[in-house]
This record gives structure tokens, sequence and C-alpha cells, in this order.
């Protein structure tokens, strides 16, 4: 029985490492690429190459929780960083040259594990609780954020840059309290979540 059980846990470990796959993004002034990418599984592995002139950085901006953080420098003597995700779900990270330089990654199970309950429309947001403005990042083609209160009410709407996946939020003095955010493309609706305004 032992050895029944070993040898399963040494397969599983043997095709887990056979399967792995590593995904390269090139760091190249303002950009990433590919700036989003929706098909990694726990056990790949996530490698930045540096692609410029001068130093640049990837930075960890929003993880799930429980995942590891990063802060990492690319240059001449540091041509790549690898980073192996631990936890399903999305991962958002900038470059040092804007703080709008967004690009993010989805973990996904591995197969044959119960699916997870994760955001797949590339929609998220920070941070919150949020005092005068916040960060969208949305699928190219959103059109309409609106933010409504507990009771329904469109309290503010904003159109969105359909050929971009961020956009800064102000806010219109809406008084703290919690909100509802609906992210909108075209008639239907692919985002909602609460967020909190502070003083």
């Amino acid at each position: 029985m032992k050895k029944t059980i070993l040898t399963l846990f040494f397969g599983i470990m043997f095709f887990g490492k056979m399967s792995a796959v590593i995904h390269h993004i090139g760091v190249d002034g303002c950009s990433f690429n590919p700036p989003v990418n929706n098909n990694v599984h726990l056990g790949d592995t996530i490698e930045w190459f540096w692609d410029a002139s001068t130093p640049r950085r990837t930075s960890s901006v929003n993880t799930p929780p429980g995942a590891m953080a990063w802060d990492h420098l690319l240059d001449e003597t540091n041509l790549t960083f690898r980073y192996v995700p631990s936890v399903v779900g999305q991962y958002f990270y900038k470059s040092n040259i804007m703080p709008t330089c967004i690009a993010s990654f989805m973990i996904l199970a591995p197969v044959g594990v119960t699916e997870l309950k994760i955001n797949t429309n590339n929609c998220a947001f920070f941070p919150n609780p949020v005092k005068t403005s916040f960060l969208l990042i949305h699928p190219k083609n959103a059109t309409i954020i609106e933010i409504l209160d507990l009771e329904g009410n469109v309290v503010q709407r904003e159109k969105l840059d359909e050929k971009e996946t961020n956009d800064e939020i102000i806010l219109n003095n809406l008084k703290a309290g919690n909100y509802i955010i609906s992210v909108r493309q075209k008639k239907s609706v692919i985002y909602n979540s609460k967020i909190i305004i502070v003083e």
C-alpha cells in the first residue's frame, strides 16, 4: 500500500513538472507583452524579461489573499525575473514608468481540481476602501461604470475608454459608506463588486 501511494505521489510530481509551462512577458517602456494572460495554471512560471534600453521594474499591485508580493529590477545585469504563483486568482502588476502601466495574469486551478469562483472578466479595482479615486482594470470594449448606493440608485456614471484596459475613476464627492460598482459592456453587466468609500 505504501509503495502504491509513493508511486502515485512521485508520478503526480513528475507529471506536474513535465506539464508546467513558463510564460514569458517582455518589459519595454510603459508596456508589457502580452499585457494580459488568462491561461496560466498553478505550477506554471511567469518570467519577465528585460526588453528596453533603461532599467525597469515589475512590481505586484494587487494579488489574491495569501499570494507573495514582488518588486524586482530588470536591467542589463538582471535580465529576467521568475515568479511561481501559489494561489488561484487574478494578479495585477505595474511598471515603474507610470502608475497606470498595469497588466495582469489569471491563475487557474489545475485540470481536475474543483472549479473556483474567480473573476474571468478581467475586472478589478483598487484601492478599496477608497477616498477620492480608484483604478479600474477592465477588458477592452467595456463601455460604462456605474456606482450605485445600496438601494440601487445610480449615484455616478462614467464612460470608459474602450480602447484601453484601465481607467482612473474620480469620485464625485460621494458620502462615506458602502456602494456597488457595476461595469457594463454595451447593455450587459460583466462585473459587480462592493466598494467602500471613506472620508
